[in-house]
């Protein structure tokens, strides 16, 4: 995959946003990007992925050293970050599908829910919650932030044209 300087650009301020606003929301609101019950905001940049497949790189890096500094170490840098591969491949296979724009952002928003199991096991082998009810917290979590959240705004930004030039690699 050959990507140009421009690319690569937007790609790591994608992934530095993503970052930072984790970061942030963990200092300001402890235990909302990191802890048993989520909403981290930065996991809305996933439905980038519905746009370009090259910003799931954005998601994958930008979980990853979110977990770095998260404080629940290298379980959360595996399996959290798996969680984001698996999320982001799954909302690339959505954006090949022929369906409705509108259809696709929504089922998109659906695919960061299946591997939540996860960060289910992340935070039981770190903290000692429970599996399934912490996976159950996360995946209300993510559904909330990435669809009840996300999509709305995302349905605001595709309508910007300024926005729709911005995001295109």
């Amino acid at each position: 995959m050959k990507m140009n300087v421009k690319e690569v650009t937007k790609l790591g301020m994608v992934a530095a946003i993503y970052v930072a606003g984790a970061y942030l929301q963990s200092m300001l609101f402890l235990g909302t990007a990191h802890g048993q019950i989520q909403f981290r905001l930065s996991e809305m940049l996933v439905l980038l992925c519905l746009y370009h497949k090259k910003y799931a790189w954005s998601i994958i890096i930008g979980a990853f050293v979110a977990a770095m500094l998260g404080g629940l170490g290298v379980w959360d840098m595996t399996l959290g970050t798996t969680h984001s591969i698996i999320s982001v491949w799954l909302i690339i296979k959505v954006s090949e599908l022929n369906l409705k724009e509108n259809t696709k952002l929504w089922l998109a928003s659906l695919m960061v829910l299946p591997a939540c199991f996860l960060i289910g096991i992340v935070l039981n082998q770190t903290v000692g919650v429970p599996i399934l009810l912490t996976t159950i917290l996360v995946m209300i979590g993510q559904f909330v932030v990435v669809t009840l959240i996300g999509v709305p705004v995302f349905k605001a930004l595709t309508k910007n044209e300024a926005f729709m030039e911005k995001i295109q690699l």
